[in-house]
């Protein structure tokens, strides 16, 4: 329906996914005020930004709970909940922000732990392609199936968007979109 009214395909993002990681989860939360976590948005291109405005409207008016890991003083965190997929229990990561290959892995880790302690069958996560890359979900034990979301947009008030997956940096999954 959006596009026969004006909007644009450009891309697919990929879900990943993960088994459960048998351990204990030490630095998840609940996620509570956004205003806990701290940011670092550095790149131009077009993404989602975290900040308290977003994670508020986002994530705080809904029932779900949302749960956090943070490590690096809080400027590398993961944002996830428990969701379904087709009548299926999963872990989903709903944002992730990190700053390199250690820290992913450490971040994906305490994901993994709370989706076996808390009886789900996996952890899936949304990226597109380039900020899968960026991301290291690869190296932190992600993988990418043959599922995937579109990416449409409409172009508003004479900005036009770019065609380059490489200039986005969407992360997306939640109960909403599965």
């Amino acid at each position: 329906g959006h596009l026969s009214v004006g909007w644009r395909y450009l891309f697919n993002m990929n879900i990943w996914w993960a088994i459960p990681k048998i351990g204990i989860t030490t630095k998840v939360k609940k996620m509570g005020s956004a205003r806990e976590l701290s940011f670092a948005n550095s790149s131009s291109r077009i993404k989602l930004i975290a900040d308290d405005i977003f994670l508020g409207n986002r994530f705080l008016p809904f029932k779900g709970k949302y749960f956090v890991a943070s490590i690096n003083e809080g400027r590398d965190f993961v944002i996830f909940r428990k969701a379904k997929l087709k009548k299926m229990p999963f872990t989903c990561i709903v944002y992730l922000q990190t700053s390199d290959v250690p820290n992913s892995k450490k971040l994906i880790s305490e994901v993994r732990k709370f989706a076996f302690s808390h009886g789900t069958l996996g952890v899936l996560g949304c990226w597109n392609a380039s900020f899968a890359e960026s991301l290291f979900v690869k190296n932190a034990g992600l993988r990418k199936s043959n599922l995937y979301q579109k990416v449409i947009v409409r172009d508003l008030n004479g900005y036009i968007s770019p065609d380059d997956e490489k200039d986005f940096e969407l992360s997306w999954l939640d109960s909403d979109t599965l």
